[in-house]
């Protein structure tokens, strides 16, 4: 069913209740905004309901590394030689 809204000077447009309502949009949920050829179409953006923490600790999980403990000098070593193979140059 189409519904005709008014966009304010500055672009923004009020979605209907009714519509805000049935797709679980509440104040401060992101919608992802697509130009098709015939227009514009919002979607809400599905979120994983972590919080950043728990978001942290899943990824710790993830790349979990087990070697010896590797210091700055270590790191900076690592990062010079990706760049170097990456681009054939050493970082500034």
């Amino acid at each position: 069913m189409a519904t005709v809204i008014k966009a304010s000077s500055k672009g923004q447009v009020v979605l209907p209740k009714r519509t805000r309502d049935r797709l679980g949009i509440e104040s401060g949920s992101l919608l992802e905004v697509i130009e098709t050829a015939t227009g514009v179409e919002l979607r809400p953006v599905k979120q994983s309901g972590l919080t950043a923490d728990a978001a942290m600790t899943r990824l710790r999980e993830i790349i979990r590394y087990t070697g010896p403990r590797l210091d700055e000098a270590d790191w900076q070593q690592g990062i010079e030689l990706a760049i170097k193979e990456k681009w054939g140059k050493r970082s500034e």
